[in-house]
C-alpha cells in the first residue's frame, strides 16, 4: 500500500521528473531551507517507496553528524557513507 501511495504521488507531485526541473525548483527564492528539505524528502520518497529505488533510500538524519538531511547533503552527488547515491544529485 505504501509503495502504491508514493507512486501515484509520482504522478502529482508537480511533475518533477528530471533534475533540471528539481533543481530550478530548488532555486526559487521564495523557499526557506525546511520547504526545500520537504520538496527534496519527497521526491526520494517518491523514488525509493514508489519507484522501488532502494538504492537510494536517504538518512533524513543523525544524531552525530548535523549535515545530514540538508539541502546539501540531499543534494550532493556520490555515495554517502552507507555507499548509496543521492537521487536528487
Amino acid at each position: 500500500m505504501v509503495r502504491a501511495r508514493w507512486f501515484e504521488r509520482g504522478a502529482t507531485a508537480g511533475k518533477l521528473t528530471t533534475n533540471a526541473q528539481l533543481d530550478s525548483a530548488l532555486k526559487e527564492k521564495k523557499k526557506s531551507e525546511k520547504q526545500k528539505v520537504e520538496l527534496l524528502k519527497t521526491q526520494i520518497n517518491i523514488r525509493v517507496h514508489g519507484y522501488g529505488w532502494a538504492r537510494f533510500d536517504t538518512a533524513w538524519s543523525s544524531s552525530t553528524d548535523k549535515t545530514v538531511g540538508t539541502v546539501a547533503d540531499l543534494t550532493r552527488g556520490g555515495p554517502d557513507a552507507s555507499g548509496k547515491t543521492n537521487v536528487c544529485s
